[in-house]
């Protein structure tokens, strides 16, 4: 166990070096056993920083990371359609097609094993912070609300994606290689409590790499209010509209820091309105989004096969600005134009942005709609339409407001990690939307398609895990 730990976090530590911001590079570690590293805060934070840096540095081709969710939550649903090629990459078209397969081969299962495999590197990095004796106190606190944080993410993505899943906290292997899947209401607790830890450890200002000074141009590092922000959206699917109403007014009221900024600059890193980004760490001084779903002018092609799904380009209203701001179009294609960076030279102007304000308030207008509370979810919801230049929505019944809720998150978080996956699942809609989206892709919706498979490989080498019921 000992050795494998010191794999582990040698890993952690080398993906760092690309990500200059969130950390310098610290020094070797000069002595060959894993504890070491927890010996020094320097390597201890660059073992932590490894977490983002292994997210920002994956490319589409990575298929399982959860920086990738934009693309591949994207395809499956009704957001993102495909240059009709059999020559187009083959993940691309199962995710298009609704085929994926627990089959030898077949794709589905990668988000579970990468996500359960950087869930165990957190494990283990909590138990190390939590042994060390020579991190400080404030130093500690914050670098193991990260780690609950970070684990927390995965958690999130694994319960939407497959359903009820293993909650598996320790290291020993002999025990998480024979793990049960748990009730999604038991890993919602779960959850729950872990973000609660999280806020409350997590510092309320943005850090720099040494996590001793506050910086105010960079949200690479996770906040407190971060924590708050992935918690709203467990207590939406806790349907605890209460506390979920009152988590958002804890970042929603932080208007120092949290602000709608204007259409073109929420992307960027210098964004008011982010809550938690990823640092831009590739060559091509580009997010991925930018450089893969930005079309050339030829439009769609073999080696471009991305582009907007029709229903989602007609789902703006008219004089919506935010279609003239956020979708491009080449020839007859559309793509998503939030991130307008392709390729670039010298220090990336953008950044991946995984939380934002927006959201926050369409979950706090969600909220308050299922309380019954129309008047103040209106004004919420009637946030974000103005900053799209849209009149407000008035005198609306609870369900037509909250149909009306989901349809703004359509617009407003397209190809935004899985929202629209997800939120067609809260809401009970993905039965009732997808036949139809599924008949334009030529193929055919079934109901268990709303889980992902696990590889038949993974199910056979631990006997107690159950295969996604339809698989």
């Amino acid at each position: 166990m000992k050795s494998s730990l010191l794999i582990l976090f040698i890993l952690s530590y080398m993906c760092v070096v690309s990500c200059e911001k969130l950390v310098e590079v610290a020094p070797p570690v000069t002595s060959t056993n894993g504890e070491n590293v927890f010996e020094y805060t320097s390597t201890t934070i660059s073992a932590v920083t490894g977490l983002y840096a292994a997210m920002s540095s994956a490319t589409f081709s990575a298929v399982g990371d959860i920086r990738t969710i934009n693309v591949y939550a994207g395809l499956y649903t009704d957001e993102l359609s495909l240059f009709p090629s059999p020559n187009v990459n083959r993940i691309y078209q199962d995710f298009f097609t609704n085929s994926l397969s627990a089959q030898k081969g077949g794709n589905g299962g990668q988000y579970w094993n990468l996500m359960y495999a950087r869930i165990y590197r957190c494990n283990a990095l909590l138990v190390g912070i939590n042994n060390s004796i020579n991190i400080p106190d404030g130093i500690k606190k914050q670098l193991i609300g990260e780690v609950l944080f970070v684990r927390s993410l995965c958690y999130y993505y694994l319960l939407n994606f497959y359903g009820n899943i293993p909650w598996i906290d320790g290291i020993d292997y002999t025990i998480n290689s024979h793990v049960k899947r748990n009730n999604s209401t038991e890993i919602l607790k779960y959850l729950v409590a872990d973000l609660t830890k999280a806020k409350d450890s997590l510092s309320l200002n943005y850090l720099d790499a040494s996590l001793l000074k506050t910086v105010n141009n960079a949200r690479f590092r996770p906040t407190s209010y971060a924590a708050s922000a992935l918690l709203i959206k467990v207590l939406l699917l806790q349907e605890d509209w209460i506390n979920a109403e009152l988590e958002a007014n804890r970042v929603i009221s932080n208007s120092q820091v949290f602000s709608l900024d204007s259409l073109n600059a929420v992307f960027l890193t210098t964004s008011k309105e982010a809550i938690w980004q990823l640092q831009v760490t590739s060559s091509n001084g580009a997010t991925e989004e930018g450089n893969k779903f930005i079309l050339p002018t030829t439009g769609a092609s073999e080696s471009a096969p991305l582009f907007l799904n029709p229903r989602l380009v007609a789902a703006f209203e008219k004089n919506d600005r935010r279609k003239q701001a956020w979708i491009g179009t080449a020839r007859s294609y559309n793509y998503a134009f939030k991130y307008k960076v392709a390729n670039s030279v010298g220090s990336p102007s953008e950044a991946l942005v995984v939380f934002r304000l927006s959201e926050v308030y369409l979950n706090r207008s969600e909220a308050r709609a299922r309380q019954g509370k129309i008047d103040l979810s209106l004004n919420d919801l009637n946030q974000v339409r103005s900053r799209a230049w849209l009149g407000k929505v008035m005198g609306v019944a609870q369900d037509k407001l909250i149909d009306t809720i989901l349809h703004e998150r359509q617009v407003e978080l397209f190809t935004e990690f899985g929202n629209r996956f997800i939120d067609l699942k809260r809401f009970n809609k993905i039965d009732l939307i997808m036949p139809s989206v599924s008949i334009d892709k030529g193929t055919t919706w079934q109901p268990y398609f709303s889980f992902f498979p696990l590889a038949q490989s993974e199910v056979q080498a631990n006997p107690n895990i159950e295969q996604t019921p339809g698989y």
